[in-house]
């Protein structure tokens, strides 16, 4: 009984996958739907190879801690708007990104520490006003995805 005990616990508390992999958010009243970026194969992956992206698409990057990261749009067939978030806000935008076929390729830093990163497609912010300074809205279901992988991160003790 005890085995059976300990192992739903350690079930319970290991990460959440995501169900479907897409949330929504929502930036300057502008509804948001990204992709969840949330295992370190789909942070490598992020968009590299596809066609195109939808208009009011994207993919969030979510990482374990906040850190300073950077970024590179090695094989991203089309031009992307690269923003940083920190604390539910926007810290930097890096805006219309060019494609790179070979290395070396540029890298964008964070520069400063981030809880998030987000992709959308090139010209995505000036178009839509999107700003340093706005503050992000997650959906409940990114919300719960997120405090599940910040308290993995602090380590539960049994």
């Amino acid at each position: 009984m005890k085995k059976i005990f300990l192992s739903l616990l350690i079930l319970m508390l290991l990460p959440l996958k995501t169900v479907a992999n897409h949330a929504n958010i929502k930036i300057n009243n502008m509804d948001i739907t990204v992709e969840i970026a949330d295992t370190p194969r789909l942070k490598r992956q992020g968009l590299m190879f596809r066609t195109h992206l939808r208009e009011k698409n994207g993919m969030i990057f979510l990482f374990d801690k906040p850190q300073k990261t950077n970024f590179w749009m090695k094989n991203v067939n089309f031009p992307l708007d690269l923003v940083f978030i920190y604390k539910n806000k926007i810290v930097k935008i890096y805006n219309k990104l060019p494609t790179c076929k070979n290395k070396p390729c540029p890298i964008y830093p964070s520069g400063v520490l981030t809880d998030y990163a987000l992709e959308l497609n090139g010209g995505f912010c000036q178009k839509y006003g999107i700003q340093v300074g706005q503050k992000i809205i997650f959906d409940k279901k990114l919300e719960i995805l997120i405090k599940n992988l910040q308290n993995n991160n602090k380590g539960i003790k049994l």
